[in-house]
């Protein structure tokens, strides 16, 4: 009789064992799928990021006066400051001061045409061109 108490104490740890693996086998689809959402939520940060800063820009720019590029930088004057828009490290930073408008950038150029002045930078390897004047 004893004997037999053991074996099923025995058998029902090895059951008890079996049924987690069994719930944690089941569960690893939904943790997958929980950190897909989640990198698509911070690759969509960072494209509203990059809105904010695009709006920023603009505003700042329409209500300056005298943009002109040289090299890798825009200079403007706001009220009666000359500013200054370039890379600086990984970061589109606007000087003087150092207001991040755009983060994790791998290049930046910045490009004049009929239309207005563009930035064009480069991050992850996807190449962005916004406007942010119009003439």
């Amino acid at each position: 009789m004893a004997n037999a108490k053991i074996r099923t104490k025995r058998g029902s740890i090895l059951i008890d064992y079996l049924l987690t693996m069994m719930i944690v086998s089941m569960m690893i689809p939904i943790v997958v799928m929980a950190l897909s959402v989640l990198t698509d939520c911070l690759q969509q940060q960072s494209i509203i990021q990059d809105m904010i800063a695009s709006y920023q820009l603009r505003r700042i720019l329409a209500l300056s006066y005298d943009p002109f590029i040289e090299g890798d930088t825009l200079y403007f004057t706001y009220r009666t400051t000359q500013m200054r828009l370039s890379k600086v490290n990984s970061h589109i930073i606007l000087q003087p001061g150092t207001q991040i408008m755009y983060t994790n950038v791998d290049a930046c150029s910045f490009l004049q045409d009929e239309s207005g002045i563009w930035v064009v930078y480069e991050r992850d390897d996807q190449e962005t061109k916004e406007i942010l004047t119009k003439q």
